[in-house]
Formats: structure tokens, sequence, C-alpha cells
């Protein structure tokens, strides 16, 4: 992917309009689908900068040095708070090392505990293309709820307890 297809993929995944990111970088909408489609080719850093906060990523992201759009350094989901301590050690203190560790032993766990009915199989499938379209905070917040469903599924001591 060019800097221009970051660019607007990212825009698109946050659910922004080309409006809202020229109104937060105080320029006009043509400015910002120039960016999208390259007809600007050389993006000033005082540009860079700013179109990266607002697309909560980083510049190094937008410019395609790293596939991983996160904010590590701002961490706006506090996801390094969810990681353990021994895993952040184990990494070296690389908390995106960490974090994909976290990932990826939730994704074995979730493949353990596939679904074994149709029922199942079907919020599943909705669950997996609804995935990309739910922002990042409300997603996590989900994650958490159903986790904590998991853990217990019974719903009289699933109401009592609180979340988020």
């Amino acid at each position: 992917m060019n800097i221009g297809e970051r660019i607007k993929s990212r825009r698109l995944e946050l659910g922004l309009s080309v409006d809202d990111v020229a109104e937060a970088l105080n320029k006009n909408r043509a400015t910002v689908y120039r960016y999208e489609s390259n007809a600007i080719e050389n993006l000033p850093i005082t540009t860079l900068e700013p179109l990266a906060r607002v697309l909560k990523t980083t510049p190094p992201y937008l410019m395609g040095w790293t596939d991983d759009p996160y904010d590590w350094d701002r961490d706006p989901l506090g996801r390094s708070a969810s990681i353990p301590p021994h895993l952040i050690e184990q990494y070296q203190g690389n908390i995106q090392q960490a974090w994909n560790a976290v990932q990826n032993e939730d994704s074995k766990k979730r493949q353990k505990n596939s679904p074994t009915n149709e029922d199942d199989d079907e919020v599943y499938i909705l669950l997996e293309r609804a995935r990309n379209e739910i922002p990042d905070k409300d997603r996590e917040r989900m994650i958490r709820m159903l986790k904590a469903f998991l853990d217990d599924p019974d719903p009289d001591t699933f109401e009592t307890k609180k979340h988020d």
C-alpha cells in the first residue's frame, strides 16, 4: 500500500469523512483527496504528524515503514495495561511484541472454543464480518464483556456483574 492508500484506508477504518480529516487538519477537502490519491507526493512533516494523530496512527505506518497502524507510544486504548508484566519482561520491554503474543494466545483460545452448533456459527460469522466496522474503543469493550460472559454464561449471575 502506498501513503495515499494507507491514509484513505485508515480514515475509513475510523469512520471519518474527508471533511472530518480536513477540518481537523485545517485544510480543505480537496487537499485531503489529493493526499489519498497521491497527487501530493512530498507530504511535509508538518502535515504528516497531525495527520497521523487524526488517523490515530503513526507517521511510520503512513509512510509504509511498519504494517501496524496502532500508536504504541501514545497507546490511546490502553492496550499495554492488559499485557501481563511477565510478557513485557519476556519481550524486553517491547510492548508491541508482547501485545502480539497476547493476541496470538487469545486467537488460540478462540480456535479451541470455536462454535459447535449452527446458531453459534452464525453469530461468529456476523461478529467476524463486523469486526472491522466497530471502532477500536467499542470493540475492546465488547470483547471484555464477551470474555466475562464466556467465563460465566449463567444469565442470572452475568446480569449482576458490572461492566464499563
